[in-house]
This record gives structure tokens, sequence and C-alpha cells, in this order.
């Protein structure tokens, strides 16, 4: 004989529906034109950073195709962008100028709701989230600055067996000390409810 769903599981299942409708929307900075920023003045280096050319180490993630695995969560890295570069053919933010990028790619077994961090950055940084294959992406999620300071957050569901591509930049240029946290909540696929009633 089956029974009635407790209260609290139909509370799990409420918060669970919640999180899945609203966790695209928590970044809440996919935009469609790129946002005034008053607050911080174009980056201006003398020469530039260093090429490759000058004794300059470009990033092992600096291309998508190259993009670091990120094999289970929670994960963390650190990596300096300054002799990071563009690619051709690189995906532009749709929410901000960025350039000087290194790439992530993550899997998940099962459905998640993953949050990239880049808080304790040591410079303006951007965030892309990506859905898709090096040349063929779909946006998920965009971010320039999270909360008050320069760095970038994002929060997002993503379906178990999905690729996403964590594409990491400077604003305008900037580059520095990356500090890189990703981590997550398992939480199964999203689930569908139906609704039956009987009117008289």
């Amino acid at each position: 004989m089956q029974t009635a769903p407790s209260r609290t599981a139909w509370k799990y299942r409420l918060l669970l529906a919640l999180l899945c409708i609203a966790a695209p929307l928590a970044t809440a900075t996919v935009a469609s034109a790129l946002p005034s920023r008053s607050d911080v003045a174009p980056v201006v280096k003398v020469g530039g950073p260093h090429s490759a050319g000058e004794g300059c180490v470009i990033p092992g993630n600096d291309d998508c195709a190259n993009a670091t695995v990120i094999a289970a969560l929670p994960y963390n890295d650190n990596v300096n962008t300054e002799c990071a570069t563009d690619e051709a053919g690189e995906p532009q933010s749709t929410c901000t100028t960025a350039s000087a990028t290194i790439w992530y790619r993550y899997t998940p077994a099962s459905g998640e709701i993953v949050t990239v961090s880049l808080a304790g950055s040591s410079f303006d940084t951007t965030l892309m989230i990506w859905e898709g294959t090096c040349g063929a992406f779909t946006e998920v999620a965009c971010n320039d600055d999270f909360g008050a300071g320069l760095q970038s957050e994002a929060t997002f569901f993503v379906a178990g067996g999905t690729s996403l591509y964590f594409q990491v930049a400077g604003f305008d240029g900037d580059f520095g000390d990356v500090v890189l946290n990703v981590t997550s909540t398992v939480v199964g696929a999203c689930p569908t409810y139906s609704v039956t009633a009987t009117f008289s």
C-alpha cells in the first residue's frame, strides 16, 4: 500500500524544483550588451604582456582544445595569466570585454548545481560558461563582477553527461594570478510533476 509523501519529502521536492529553475538565473549577468564600467578604467600595459619569444611560459590550458579537465568536485586551481593569449576564433564574452583566456572542462555524471568562483584572484576577472564543443558553443552563463568585488562567479544547473567549458579571462586585457574554485550540489535530474484536478 502506497502512502502519501511526507511533508518533509514534499518540501525537498519543492526546493529541488526551485533550484533547477533559479540556478541559471543566479548569475544575473547574461547580458545582451556590454555594461557601463565607470568603476574601473581600461587596463593600460606598457609594452603589454611578455611574448613566448621573450621567455614567457604560456599556460597549458591557454586554448580551448587544451582545456584542463576537471575530473571531480570540489576542485581548485591557481594559474598566472600574464602570458595567456587569445586564440583564433576565441569565443567572445557576451557581458563584458575579455581577453587573455584560459580554459577548463567539466562533465558531471549526474545533474548538479555548479558554482564556479574566481574570488581571491589578483586582478579584474571575467567568466564565461559554455556548453558544447570548441568552435560550436551555446552560452550557459556570463559574469564580470560578482558582488562588490572585481572577481567573477556563476552558478548554474548542468545535466549529467553534459560537457561544460569554463572560459576564464581578464577584463579588457587585465591579467594576474587566477584563483579558481569549483563546487557543486548533486541533484540528479530536474524533476517534473503532473497535477490532476477534478472540477465540478
